[in-house]
């Protein structure tokens, strides 16, 4: 009995240490993603100057992440294989970047964002980023269908009975856990336009969803078409543009 009650305290000890060393996981991973940010959005834009001095940096924070944590201690086989995988994607899109083919660098950049996905979900890491990668394949799906000159009936079906459930399920789990958005450093203000957009993103799935029901599709269209640009804004809130633009 007296070795069992010695050993609580080590347990416990030892939980905490381990939850700490997670939360630092998280925080670094956070750095990565306020330098992966910027070189997403301007190899959208299809803008290469900034797209070079964002890519720069983005390289920066990707050495100091590797450095730390390629022999990260985490029970995963395939933890080398995704890092090794992200640093490839990452050195092809810069030598697409400094090859002027921004389109090829931002389908590089975009299959990173998936690569760190897997890996956390894989390990149980609970990420708000993640629930925003996963939410714009759905949006995505939602807003190209949504741009069709005619929508069909398996269209509408697609929309009401799996894309938008799907969507909008996201979406909430988002609206629940927004005080996470605050790891990324964003000022009062950041933060206020940050809820706000969340709000505005939350009445468009709201005016979707009731066209959906009455299959209307000229508002069908307008809802999909509203979702990507107020997305995009609040997606750049996550990123650290100081001195790229």
């Amino acid at each position: 009995m007296k070795y069992i009650l010695r050993t609580i305290p080590l347990i416990i000890v030892l939980v905490f240490t381990l939850g700490a060393k997670h939360d630092q996981l998280i925080k670094d991973m956070v750095k990565f993603d306020k330098a992966y940010v910027p070189a997403l959005v301007f190899t959208n834009q299809n803008n290469v100057a900034s797209a070079k001095k964002a890519m720069h940096a983005l390289q920066t924070a990707w050495q100091s992440f590797k450095s730390t944590y390629y022999t990260y201690t985490i029970n995963d086989p395939l933890w080398q294989t995704n890092l090794d995988e992200i640093e490839l994607r990452l050195n092809k899109a810069q030598e697409m970047i400094d090859g002027g083919n921004l389109t090829v660098a931002h389908n590089m950049l975009e299959a990173v964002r998936w690569s760190f996905q897997q890996l956390r979900a894989r390990n149980q890491i609970d990420y708000l980023m993640d629930d925003f990668t996963m939410y714009h394949d759905y949006m995505t799906q939602m807003a190209t269908l949504g741009a069709k000159s005619d929508l069909s009936d398996t269209d509408l079906a697609d929309l009401e009975n799996g894309l938008f459930p799907q969507a909008d399920q996201l979406w909430q789990k988002i609206e629940d856990r927004t005080q996470d958005a605050k790891q990324f450093g964003m000022s009062s203000d950041e933060f206020v336009q940050f809820e706000n957009l969340i709000k505005t993103q939350r009445a468009s799935l709201d005016q979707l969803q009731q066209a959906i029901k009455n299959k209307n599709k000229a508002q069908i269209k307008t809802a999909t078409q509203q979702l990507k640009p107020n997305f995009a804004k609040l997606f750049m809130l996550f990123g650290n543009f100081d001195g790229l633009q």
